[in-house]
């Protein structure tokens, strides 16, 4: 090999100029055998080292050796490491890519880079590998597998866009729930700093989801998009929200999310979303509603399940705050109606008003949600408990539901608590 330590200076300030970000260079080589090829080590870019790469690898093709403008068949970059503070720079550079001048000395023709890795905060990320195809310093296409072989993406341009086709299997995402994926597909546009999912269609738990999004880095980061959920087994994904509360049963629904904040670990953790809900043939785990309208005293009652032919709702995120809305549960002789709020602590607080057919009769029972959503407590509230009393001992029997009707309507109507 032949050092070439005295043109580190001018290649260090070439490179520099390319990216608009310093650049400094460990070692620089020339090896001639067994072809031609430029060998870099220890290469950081940014004031920071926002980018360092291990090794490079330039190798001459040799039908240029003898041209004016030469070319380099294979440039290939071993492990660089990318932290997210060099994203910025990343979208200037992609922004730019068509400000390319054809007149550069070098033509790169493919481009080779082996276990990239991604370093932001919090996030897992999986390594990969990319392969490129350049012509007079265009980027025609790239193909992107992670090392894990789960994740592929192309990538090509069109104009001053990035046209990205990614497919995922057998995948858990590095935020959020850990859902599995058995498929997914995203078709999406790449835009300066802003992703567009033109659309998303996703395998797991036996249903598809579908839909939309968008991405926006620009000043804050900003994501927004539609998703539609059929016909997904929700065993799994519910009891990953609580050890002793699940819901199984067929889910279908539709909805809308959106977020706003400074980092994009943050995202998550700012959703607002609105889902309407329906659920068929499935069992709440966790909670005897049945039985819980059956106690006519203050003791309170967890455990059991409702097995229900529908249960559905609307669905309100507010960060770690969950709204159920308009929840409605159809179960034979049980039918139940009400709302539920579980808080960023995970307690929860609501009322559901159970409707039980016996003989004849309709009976309605007002139930006070209490508890975690470990140990939940469900129990008549105060005013129907009160109102059934005094109506057993003024009429009997008979009087039971009417004075736990009239003690119910009291609550709604002077906001007596439960």
């Amino acid at each position: 090999m032949i050092p070439t330590t005295a043109y580190l200076p001018q290649v260090e300030h070439m490179a520099a100029a390319s990216v608009g970000a310093p650049v400094k260079i460990n070692s620089l080589h020339l090896a001639i055998i067994p072809t031609p090829r430029i060998l870099i080590d220890g290469i950081t870019i940014g004031a920071h080292e926002e980018v360092r790469v291990d090794h490079v690898s330039a190798i001459i093709a040799m039908d240029s050796l003898l041209a004016r403008r030469k070319s380099i068949s294979h440039l290939k970059i071993d492990h660089p490491v990318i932290r997210k503070s060099a994203l910025p720079l990343l979208a200037s550079l992609a922004s730019s890519r068509t400000s390319a001048a054809p007149s550069i000395a070098v033509n790169i023709r493919n481009i080779d880079i082996h276990e990239a890795e991604l370093q932001w905060d919090a996030l897992s990320l999986p390594r990969f590998d990319v392969k490129g195809a350049m012509q007079d310093g265009m980027i025609q296409s790239l193909e992107i597998d992670s090392t894990d072989h789960k994740l592929h993406a192309e990538i090509t341009p069109q104009q001053d866009r990035w046209m990205i086709k990614a497919k995922a299997s057998q995948w858990t995402p590095p935020l959020g729930p850990p859902l599995f994926f058995d498929e997914m597909e995203i078709n999406a546009t790449l835009e300066g700093a802003h992703l567009r999912i033109d659309q998303y269609t996703a395998k797991l738990y036996a249903g598809v989801v579908t839909g939309n999004a968008a991405l926006d880095w620009s000043k804050d980061w900003r994501c927004s998009g539609k998703v539609n959920v059929g016909h997904m087994e929700i065993t799994k994904p519910t009891s990953m929200l609580s050890k002793n509360i699940r819901v199984s049963g067929s889910l279908t629904g539709s909805g809308t999310f959106h977020s706003v904040a400074t980092q994009p670990e943050q995202l998550l953790q700012r959703l607002a979303a609105d889902f309407k809900f329906n659920v068929d043939r499935g069992v709440l785990h966790g909670m005897d509603l049945a039985q819980a309208a059956s106690l006519f005293i203050r003791q309170g009652q967890s455990g059991g399940e409702t097995a229900f032919d529908k249960l559905s709702g609307r669905l309100h995120l507010v960060g770690k705050q969950i709204q159920v809305q308009d929840l409605q549960v159809v179960s034979g002789l049980l039918a139940a109606n009400g709302q539920v709020t579980i808080s960023p602590a995970k307690t929860l607080n609501g009322q559901v008003d159970v409707e039980l057919k016996k003989g004849l009769a309709l009976v309605t029972v007002p139930l006070q949600v209490s508890g975690t959503v470990d140990e939940p407590v469900v129990m008549p509230t105060r005013a129907a408990v009160a109102g059934a009393t005094a109506g057993t001992a003024v009429l009997g029997p008979l009087g039971t539901a009417l004075g736990m009707k009239a003690g119910s309507a009291w609550d709604r109507w002077f906001g007596g608590k439960k």
